[in-house]
């Protein structure tokens, strides 16, 4: 789900007040530069390179009605994907594990707001759909579902090839407040035939 590449080092991407501040003065100068390279520059393909290799997600926060039930339910499933449990002092949970360039990724679980307790998660409407976690195997998947069922999860499919891929290899399941979740692992690319 969060894995990254190494990380390139490039020129950074200028920030909006020095574009805005060079551009004033050199309007001319960047339209005559634009004409020959249809507006792409060797640092602009750097930096946009550069985007692209850093993680997409830095943490993920769950608000969760039972605390003490989402992290029965999570400490198992996130320490068997090499997260481990951090402390908080706000009554919450947090599991953290380094991404491919050693930055920290999180889950972080914090107690639901006491007037929303009672609200249930819903797959379809405006929010979260589901979340996929990257399994490094297919064993991973099948070892991952005999923790969810030791736990008495909610499976609601379980490992088996989807999406019409035989390299995609998945289990879902729901958390202790009904949030769809998905352990997937996808095989290498077919090669061209």
């Amino acid at each position: 789900m969060w894995a990254t590449s190494a990380a390139a080092s490039l020129e950074p991407i200028p920030s909006r007040t020095s574009r805005q501040a060079s551009s004033s003065s050199s309007r001319s100068s960047s339209s005559s530069a634009r004409s020959g390279s249809g507006g792409l520059t060797g640092r602009t393909v750097g930096a946009a390179a550069a985007l692209w290799s850093r993680p997409v997600l830095d943490h993920l926060r769950l608000s969760a009605r039972d605390v003490a039930a989402a992290e029965r339910f999570y400490d198992p499933l996130l320490r068997r994907l090499g997260f481990a449990p951090e402390p908080r002092d706000d009554n919450g949970l947090a599991w953290r594990r380094p991404d491919a360039n050693g930055r920290p990724q999180w889950l972080i679980v914090t107690p639901a707001s006491a007037g929303l307790r009672d609200v249930a998660h819903r797959d379809f409407a405006p929010g979260l759909q589901h979340l996929a976690f990257a399994a490094t195997s297919r064993g991973q998947v099948d070892e991952l579902h005999a923790i969810l069922v030791d736990l008495g999860a909610e499976v609601i499919a379980p490992p088996d090839e989807y999406d019409d891929d035989p390299d995609c290899y998945a289990v879902f399941f729901r958390d202790p407040d009904g949030v769809k979740l998905e352990l997937v692992h996808r095989g290498a690319p077919a090669a061209p035939r």
